[in-house]
């Protein structure tokens, strides 16, 4: 890990010449802050993608990596860092879109984007898929729903949570994201207008992750 703190100082400089934010301050709120080491008091749930830290990879500029273990929190939008899985501190790089993030072989990174219905998106995104003609992004939505009095007397009260809903959006060339479930009847639908899709789609059924990347690479081939 000796190579970490080089590739934050790169990141710091950047920043700094994008956004003239003081440097020592930089230290003190971005780098060590006050997330949710667990879930915050009152609530149930998570806000982590994945509750552990994994194996992943940092990208900055100019081909520079560096190994560290990740895991990306949805509520405070910001992809938390680690050197050993021991260590205690949390430490998180600048937001900017020279920096990204691998973790189980998909990219985090950050761009604004717009769906199919105007909503515009913008922060994480996760690339489980990027071929010449079409793309298959994650989309992880936080959701924070308070907590709820009992109505009657056999009913408990229920307290506030986290969760995190991970949203797939197909981006079909230039198009704007388009929604999708990893099952049948929404690929089908996407592709309505492709006859080799629609076959391809017949025969084999996306109803996981690794069926729809399947399915994508056999549009790109064909397309």
């Amino acid at each position: 890990m000796k190579n970490f703190f080089p590739l934050i100082f790169i990141a710091f400089i950047t920043l700094n010449a994008t956004s003239q934010i003081n440097e020592q301050d930089m230290m003190n709120n971005r780098m060590v802050i006050p997330v949710y080491k667990n879930t915050p008091e009152g609530y149930t749930g998570s806000p982590f993608v994945n509750e552990d830290f994994q194996r992943g990879i940092i990208h900055a500029e100019e081909g520079k990596s560096q190994p560290a273990f990740l895991r990306y929190n949805a509520v405070e939008g910001i992809m938390e860092i680690k050197l050993n899985q021991q260590e205690k501190k949390i430490h998180v790089l600048p937001r900017i879109e020279k920096i990204s993030y691998t973790i189980g072989g998909h990219s985090y990174y950050i761009d604004s984007k717009r769906t199919e219905e105007g909503e515009l998106l913008k922060g994480y995104f996760v690339s489980y898929y990027e071929g010449e003609s079409v793309k298959l992004l994650a989309w992880p939505r936080p959701d924070m729903t308070d907590a709820q009095v009992a109505k009657t007397g056999y009913e408990k009260d229920k307290p506030a949570h986290l969760s995190v809903d991970m949203e797939y959006y197909l981006e079909i060339g230039d198009n704007r994201l388009k929604e999708v479930r990893l099952r049948p009847r929404d690929f089908r639908k996407a592709f309505d207008n492709n006859d080799a899709m629609k076959d391809f789609l017949s025969d084999n059924k996306v109803k996981s992750l690794e069926d729809a990347i399947q399915a994508l690479k056999f549009y790109d081939k064909q397309a």
